[in-house]
């Protein structure tokens, strides 16, 4: 959805503002279910690509390091291309780097495609709050700005759901792959 780029924040609707917001904050959604997603699928990992402990700590890790990363890129890219093009970015790299989690054949593959959800985590926790604030008005900012934080709450919530429902099956490939449709939403 995208509002008049001319139009002031106290102009824009308040219906459209909610809508563009919440969209935006699936960004907080995705952080969260990403980053809590490995707790469940690591038992799994463990066995089905033989890991050793380095190679454990290294897959749980690695998002740490792409998140800062893509928190140090994406205030450059936003002042170069604006902020709603990198959220927009943020969300197609969210959806790459989960299908290349679930489609991981072997531990590297699966270490940087974590890097690669790292990157988009850290676009998302800096660019997301930033652009909601600057989308909405002042009298309901506050309540909008709550939502990235709640999102988050949320996705890591459902991460350890997805990971209770799915650990008799031993899909940590469906694990991942889940988080491609928030990221398609978006």
């Amino acid at each position: 959805m995208c509002l008049p780029t001319g139009a002031s924040p106290a102009s824009r609707t308040p219906a459209a503002v909610y809508a563009v917001s919440a969209v935006s904050a699936l960004g907080g959604l995705l952080f969260g279910y990403d980053t809590g997603i490995i707790s469940g699928a690591l038992l799994h990992l463990r066995d089905d690509l033989r890991l050793n402990s380095s190679e454990q700590e290294m897959v749980v890790s690695v998002i740490l390091l792409g998140a800062m990363a893509g928190a140090l890129v994406s205030g450059r890219l936003a002042a170069r291309h604006g902020r709603r093009r990198v959220v927009i970015a943020v969300a197609v790299v969210f959806g790459l780097g989960a299908g290349a989690a679930a489609a991981a054949p072997d531990v590297n593959s699966l270490i940087a495609a974590r890097f690669v959800l790292g990157l988009a985590v850290g676009g998302a926790s800096s660019m997301v709050p930033v652009y909601i604030a600057e989308l909405a008005p002042a009298r309901i900012r506050g309540r909008l700005m709550v939502l990235f934080q709640l999102m988050v709450a949320i996705g890591q919530l459902i991460a350890y759901l997805c990971g209770w429902a799915l650990a008799d099956s031993g899909g940590w490939r469906t694990m991942f792959a889940l988080a491609v449709v928030p990221a398609a939403a978006r």
